[in-house]
C-alpha cells in the first residue's frame, strides 16, 4: 500500500514503493546513482530487476560527503557519455542524492569547473541543461529527497558549498521503509535524531 504527497516534490511512500519506479520513469532512460555497498547487500540487484531495460548506466562508487576532486571526472564523463539520459535515480543516503544533484545540471560546455566557480560565488552558473531526479532515500536524516539542496565539499580549499538551484529539486521522492530494514540500529538512531534536529530547527530558526 503506497500513498502520495506533493510539496512540490511528488512523494510516493509506503512498503513496496520501490516498485513504482517504472511507472514514474514512463518509458524514459535512466542513470542509477547509488553507494558501493548496494551490490553486496542485494539492493543493486533488486534495482536492476525493477528497472530492467530502462538503465543506461550505473554509478555505484559514490563517496560520503562528495568532494569536488572526486566529482570532476565523474561529472564530465557523465555529460560526455550520457548527455541523452533523461532521468537520474539516486538511491542511498544524503551523499548519493547530493552526488546526483551535482550531476543533474550543466551549462553548454558541461564544465564542472564552471559549476564549482558558481558554488564558490566566483561567477554565476546558469544551467542550460538538466535531468529529472528521482530520489530514493535509504536512511532518515537530511530530507534531501524533498529539497533542492546538496552539499559539495572542497577539502583542498577547506570549503563546504551548498548547491541549490531551481533545477535541483527532485521530481519524485520514493520513500520505501523496506529499504531501511538492513540499517544497523546505531545508524537508524543517528539518522532519526538528525531528522528530528532538522525539524526542531525549522521551528526556532527565524530565517
Amino acid at each position: 500500500m503506497s500513498a502520495n504527497y506533493h510539496n512540490p516534490v511528488q512523494s510516493v511512500y509506503g512498503a513496496g514503493a520501490l516498485s513504482s519506479l517504472p511507472t514514474l520513469l514512463d518509458g524514459r532512460r535512466a542513470a542509477l546513482v547509488t553507494f558501493p555497498e548496494a551490490r553486496a547487500i542485494g539492493l543493486l540487484g533488486r534495482l536492476e530487476s525493477v528497472l530492467q531495460g530502462a538503465l543506461a548506466c550505473t554509478i555505484d562508487q559514490t563517496r560520503p560527503n562528495p568532494d569536488v576532486a572526486e566529482l570532476a571526472s565523474l561529472y564530465e564523463w557523465f555529460w560526455r557519455e550520457h548527455a541523452d539520459v533523461e532521468v537520474l535515480i539516486a538511491v542511498g543516503g544524503g551523499s548519493a542524492i547530493d552526488t546526483a544533484k551535482a550531476l543533474m545540471v550543466a551549462n553548454d560546455a558541461a564544465s564542472f569547473s564552471d559549476l564549482v566557480a558558481g558554488l564558490a560565488g566566483e561567477r554565476p552558473f546558469v544551467p542550460t541543461r538538466s535531468k529529472m531526479l528521482i530520489a530514493v532515500p535509504t536512511t532518515a536524516g537530511t530530507g534531501s529527497e524533498v529539497t533542492p539542496w546538496a552539499t559539495v565539499w572542497d577539502r583542498e580549499r577547506q570549503k563546504k558549498y551548498s548547491l541549490h538551484l531551481p533545477e535541483t529539486w527532485p521530481r519524485y521522492a520514493v520513500v520505501d521503509p523496506e529499504l531501511m530494514l538492513s540499517l544497523p540500529a546505531a545508524v537508524t538512531l543517528q539518522s532519526g535524531l538528525d531528522a528530528l534536529s532538522h525539524a526542531l530547527e525549522a521551528i526556532w530558526n527565524v530565517n
